[in-house]
């Protein structure tokens, strides 16, 4: 992917530049990186894409788009796409299939990030803990190691604390409601105009909409949650 300079040729055989987006490769390939499918015409159908083929018909071979969050590394930034190989959620599973992606050699001179991710839950604290380990293979060599954990707690009613959030979640609704009546009450003698000219209107007006907005958030994340229960189901 890069030109050796001439004074260098007897000692470098192999060059690889920097990975940039630009050059990222987005081929579907056939197994052992062996040559890319060339004629998709023949193997897609009439309102087909390829992207759409490509999901349909999983491989770790084949390229996938936006499949992860994109991720600064320690040489670059990368990109969310890219090839997946799914260990599985068995150990011995995962085991055979680690053995089987090395023998496959899934993992060459050309790869430039490779991302590990995982998901472990803890009934006791009722935490999801996402782990993204990522080895980043710089253009000069070597390997550079960058671990990201999150804890995130997706389950909101469980545990003792269900009535106590549920009455929270309760007495939330009922404050924003009786702000917005308040602010009714006071708008609707005075008019629109003169109710605006105050500061602390305005800024009456943002907290309600700030709350609007975290209510929408909320379930909005409530019905992803549940989409993707389902899905692990």
């Amino acid at each position: 992917s890069c030109e050796t300079h001439p004074l260098f040729v007897d000692l470098i055989n192999d060059c690889r530049a920097l990975f940039t987006p630009d050059a990222e490769d987005r081929e579907l390939y056939n197994a052992s990186w062996s040559q890319p499918i060339v004629n998709m015409a023949a193997l897609l159908n009439s309102s087909q894409t390829v992207e759409e083929w490509g999901l349909s018909n999983y491989s770790p071979w084949h390229f996938y788009p936006d499949k992860a969050v994109g991720m600064w590394g320690h040489a670059s930034s990368l990109p969310s796409g890219g090839y997946i190989w799914v260990l599985g959620s068995v150990y011995e599973e995962a085991k055979d299939s680690l053995a089987e992606m090395v023998d496959a050699r899934w993992l060459d001179a050309r790869t430039r990030a490779l991302f590990v991710e995982w998901t472990a839950y803890n009934a006791n604290t009722n935490l999801f803990c996402v782990v993204t380990f990522l080895m980043e293979t710089p253009a000069s060599g070597g390997m550079l190691k960058l671990p990201e954990v999150q804890a995130v707690r997706l389950h909101r009613y469980a545990a003792n604390y269900k009535l106590f959030v549920i009455l929270c979640e309760i007495l939330f609704v009922v404050a924003l409601f009786f702000v917005m009546y308040r602010e009714f009450v006071r708008y609707k003698p005075i008019g629109i105009r003169k109710y605006l000219g105050d500061k602390w209107n305005l800024l009456e007006i943002a907290i309600i909409v700030n709350c609007y907005v975290s209510a929408g958030l909320y379930i909005y994340r409530y019905v992803i949650t549940k989409q993707l229960f389902k899905q692990m189901r």
